[in-house]
């Protein structure tokens, strides 16, 4: 299973353990997240959820490709080694000057894109 499929089934377990409160059936998970996705409120949820999972995992990923370790981000960041964990586990509503000041701290620079929506 590939990077992004992780986050969607974390994403997928978060919603319902702690917003509907259904027990998963993790054989159809893609048939239930494909058929949930029709519902508005849930496809908003696991949109925003899913982007933050994602850019946690890519924060994550580059300070692992940089060798560094959390406490080393952290002491560049002039925060706790506890905060640079909650933030790569996408724990937190990030700021933009964190997500900068944490790529600064591990040797890379930010590049923002954005992409049209799709018109259903």
């Amino acid at each position: 299973m590939g990077d992004r499929s992780y986050l969607a089934i974390a994403t997928y377990m978060l919603y319902y353990l702690f917003m509907k409160y259904k027990p998963l059936k993790l054989r159809n998970i893609s048939n239930d997240i494909q058929r949930e996705l029709k519902n508005p409120e849930f496809a908003k949820i696991y949109n925003e959820e899913l982007i933050r999972l994602e850019l946690a995992h890519r924060l994550a990923k580059t300070r692992e490709k940089a060798h560094l370790s959390q406490t080393m981000v952290a002491k560049r960041m002039g925060v706790s080694p506890q905060l640079v964990s909650r933030i790569e586990a996408g724990n937190l509503n990030l700021t933009i000057g964190t997500i900068f000041r944490y790529a600064k701290s591990v040797g890379s620079e930010l590049s923002f894109s954005l992409k049209p929506v799709k018109a259903h």
